[in-house]
């Protein structure tokens, strides 16, 4: 009997919720940025860039977290195809 995987890699979609979560950290601090900028706000604009930073270093996590799943499900298929 071969383990299911239900994570779906449909054309780079985000294959949780969680890895929703970063792109969205990174387009409210492009906003924040672009508002900053607007109304003449240096900490507007520094704390947006301190959110898309935050939001890459969550992608990469979440990118980290799916590869050692992947490992994790392939090592479970090799146990229970014996």
């Amino acid at each position: 009997m071969t383990a299911i995987n239900l994570r779906s890699d449909i054309a780079g979609a985000p294959t949780t919720k969680e890895a929703a979560v970063p792109n969205m950290d990174e387009a409210k601090g492009k906003i924040k940025q672009a508002a900053g900028d607007l109304t003449d706000d240096p900490q507007l604009h520094k704390e947006g860039q301190r959110d898309e930073q935050a939001g890459k270093v969550k992608e990469k996590l979440q990118d980290a977290k799916d590869k050692l799943d992947d490992a994790v499900d392939k090592v479970r298929d090799k146990i229970n195809d014996r």
